[in-house]
């Protein structure tokens, strides 16, 4: 299937919504505001540099693992989906 420039750009700007839309709902607050430049950037200048940026080293956005010994506002009980549907939005915001 071939997808088309805008077909791409709005999958990009709805992955990342999805991001925020976790990160904010778990209170991940450090990423939620940097989805939130992610796509102030890409309104903007239409880069995707800044979002790439948050990949590789320790740190990075594949190291986090929404759970409650992080801190963050989930239960147990979702732990496993929450970070299951983080990993499968973040890989579709990247492909």
């Amino acid at each position: 299937m071939n997808f088309s420039r805008n077909d791409i750009a709005i999958h990009y700007c709805q992955s990342l919504l999805a991001l925020k839309f976790i990160f904010e709902q778990t209170e991940v607050h450090y990423w939620a505001k940097w989805i939130e430049k992610d796509l102030d950037k890409w309104e903007n200048e239409k880069s995707v540099h800044h979002h790439i940026s948050a990949y590789g080293g320790m740190g990075s956005l594949s190291d986090l693992i929404i759970c409650i010994e992080n801190g963050h506002s989930v239960m147990r009980e979702q732990e496993p989906w929450v970070n299951s549907l983080k990993f499968d939005v973040n890989n579709k915001s990247i492909c």
